[in-house]
C-alpha cells in the first residue's frame, strides 16, 4: 500500500541516473537546536547483467525511481528501466534486486508494496503493457489478467489498477489472489475512469474520473470494492 512517509525522487549526476530515498526521520541535534531532515540516501542501481536480452538502459523508458516503501527497509520502483526493489536495514548499504521478467517483456516498474512484501506494477514489452504482482524473493511474478497497470495493493492483498482502451477510455479493475474479481462501475453520464490511484485497508478505492463538459471540470470520486478483503496472495 502506498505510504506517505517520504518523498520520491530521481536524480542525475555526471550522466548517470540514481534512485534516491529521502527519509523523513530527523537527525539528532544538540539540545535546543532546530531539527533538520536526514540527508538523502543514494540507492545503488542494478547490475546491467540483469537486463533482459536485447534491452539496454538507453532503450528502456522508465529509468530509475523509488515509488513506495515497505517494511524492514524495503523500497520498490525501477532501476535501469526494469522493475526493482531494494533491501537493507537501517545503517546498512541497500542492495538492489531485479523482479524476474517473463520471456518477451523488457521493462517496467513496481508501483506499490504491502506490509507482506507483495509488490504490484506494470510491465512493458514491444507495443504492449501488462499488470503484475510479485512476492518479494519469489522466482517468478504473476501476470494479472485483463489489466495494463497495477497501481496499489493493501495489506489484505487486494490489488487495484486499470485497463486502457483507445476507444473506451480506462476501466478500473480489482484483483484478488491473482484473479480479476471486479470491474469498477463508471460514475455515469459519459464519464470514463482516468486514473485508479490507491486502495486503503478498508477496501475503499480512490481515483479520478472525468467527462467532457464545456466550461466545467470533473471531480474525483471514490468507489468501495465489493466483498470483504482477503489475505490471500496471488500465486507465484
Amino acid at each position: 500500500m502506498r505510504r506517505r512517509q517520504g518523498r520520491r525522487w530521481t536524480g542525475a549526476t555526471a550522466g548517470a541516473v540514481f534512485a534516491l530515498l529521502v527519509p523523513l526521520a530527523l537527525v539528532a541535534q544538540p539540545a535546543q537546536a532546530a531539527d533538520r531532515p536526514a540527508p538523502p540516501r543514494v540507492l545503488p542501481g542494478l547490475d546491467p547483467a540483469w537486463l533482459p536480452a536485447g534491452a539496454s538502459p538507453s532503450t528502456l523508458p522508465t529509468g530509475n525511481a523509488v515509488r513506495d516503501f515497505g517494511t524492514g527497509g524495503l523500497a520498490v520502483g525501477a532501476s535501469l528501466g526494469v522493475p526493482a526493489y531494494w533491501t537493507g536495514s537501517a545503517g546498512a548499504r541497500p542492495v538492489a534486486h531485479a523482479v524476474p521478467l517473463p520471456r518477451g517483456w523488457t521493462g517496467g516498474v513496481v508501483n506499490a508494496v504491502n506490509a507482506d512484501g507483495l509488490m504490484v506494477g506494470d510491465l512493458t514489452g514491444p507495443g504492449t503493457y501488462a499488470a503484475f504482482a510479485y512476492q518479494k524473493g519469489a522466482r517468478k511474478l504473476t501476470l494479472l489478467p485483463g489489466g495494463q497497470s497495477a497501481e496499489d495493493v493493501n495489506d489484505a492483498g487486494t490489488v487495484v489498477g486499470s485497463d486502457r482502451s483507445y476507444e473506451g477510455g480506462t476501466t478500473g479493475l480489482v484483483w484478488r489472489a491473482g484473479a480479476l474479481v471486479r470491474r469498477l462501475p463508471l460514475p455515469g453520464d459519459g464519464a470514463t475512469f482516468y486514473h485508479v490511484a490507491a486502495i486503503n485497508e478498508a477496501g475503499t478505492i480512490a481515483g479520478q474520473a472525468e467527462r467532457v463538459v464545456p466550461g466545467d471540470t470533473s471531480a474525483g470520486r471514490t468507489s468501495r470494492s465489493c466483498g470483504r478483503p482477503t489475505a490471500r496472495r496471488p500465486s507465484n
